[in-house]
């Protein structure tokens, strides 16, 4: 009786589960290690790959990361917007409109960058190399090339295809690189 009892609440579970509309999927957010503009390779200085193993430098002194946002597939766009992590000001923001749908409940957004910690220099977003329209267009794998003062946090805002804010995630942390000279 016992074992008939649970499964009956195991199922009851389930199908409470199910009917929770794919919108209401958790937004995650992270960033990680990424190929260099020509795509072809991961440059060999975060923390994660040979030879940058030195715990004292940053995640990826290089500054190429991918920056990932999963969402429900009703979404239609994120807006990313980049945060100094020291001062707390406002870098500026990209929209992400590329997604990759994964399954019926869960889509996935994403975007390439470059982040440079550039101190003195003024912060700025600029399109990268070849997506800029001066490029030869062989080096298209990362889109934008960012400069702040330290390392930055970020914050994803999910929007409706009517332009009706779903939900924010953030600000994530994690995404850094050293200061130079390296």
């Amino acid at each position: 009786m016992k074992r008939i009892t649970l499964v009956m609440v195991l199922l009851m579970v389930g199908v409470m589960l199910a009917s929770i509309p794919a919108v209401m999927a958790p937004g995650v957010g992270n960033c990680k290690e990424t190929v260099n503009p020509h795509g072809e390779n991961i440059p060999p200085a975060g923390l994660t790959t040979e030879p940058g193993t030195n715990p004292n430098s940053g995640i990826n002194d290089d500054g190429f990361f991918e920056l990932n946002v999963n969402a429900g597939p009703s979404i239609a766009w994120v807006n990313i917007t980049f945060i100094d992590n020291v001062t707390q000001a406002e870098i500026g923001t990209i929209t992400v409109t590329n997604k990759t749908v994964i399954d019926t409940g869960l889509s996935i957004f994403d975007i390439k960058i470059k982040y440079t910690e550039a101190n003195g220099a003024a912060p700025s977003i600029k399109a990268m190399g070849s997506n800029n329209g001066n490029g030869n267009g062989q080096a298209d794998a990362v889109a934008y090339h960012i400069k702040g003062q330290n390392d930055f946090d970020w914050v994803a805002e999910l929007y409706f295809a009517d332009g009706t804010l779903y939900s924010t995630i953030g600000p994530m942390t994690g995404c850094l690189v050293s200061p130079p000279p390296r």
